[in-house]
């Protein structure tokens, strides 16, 4: 069946406006699929309504909730390394990425200072290296007038 059983949960509790349930009417008097959906839908529908809630002890209720909570204790991520709780693998985690993002930074900078230093030691001879580079010029300068002479 390729119909649309949405439109037959809201016809059985009446609530589609009039059009859509004269539509729903056409097509379940052509659709036999959709006759027997309804059929076994609204015999279900009126055991549950006549059955009523179940009544639920206590003791059913607290072992029920003493089972949940033991799983939820001992759920793992990894259960055949060790039965911890999750926030113990979430929390390691954390910690660990901190602990990277901490070394990456603390090279980043230690490198940064490194290359400083290697800059002020440049910057220093920066002045040496004019007075050569003018001494060169000079140079160039007397051998241009001397061959000029």
């Amino acid at each position: 069946m390729k119909c649309d059983e949405t439109k037959l949960i809201d016809y059985y509790y009446n609530e589609l406006d009039e059009d859509a349930m004269a539509l729903v009417e056409k097509h379940l008097a052509v659709c036999q699929g959709c006759r027997e959906y309804l059929f076994k839908l609204s015999s279900l529908l009126d055991k549950v309504r006549a059955e009523g809630k179940m009544p639920l002890s206590s003791t059913d209720i607290k072992g029920y909730l003493e089972k949940v909570y033991e799983k939820a204790e001992t759920k793992s991520i990894v259960g055949w390394i060790a039965p911890f709780p999750r926030f113990v693998y979430t929390g390691l985690v954390a910690i660990l990425l901190i602990f990277f993002v901490a070394g990456g930074v603390y090279i980043y900078r230690h490198n940064e200072d490194k290359q400083i230093f290697q800059h002020y030691e440049v910057v220093q001879n920066l002045d040496l290296l004019e007075d050569m580079e003018l001494i060169q010029d000079l140079e160039d300068i007397e051998a241009a007038q001397s061959k000029n002479i």
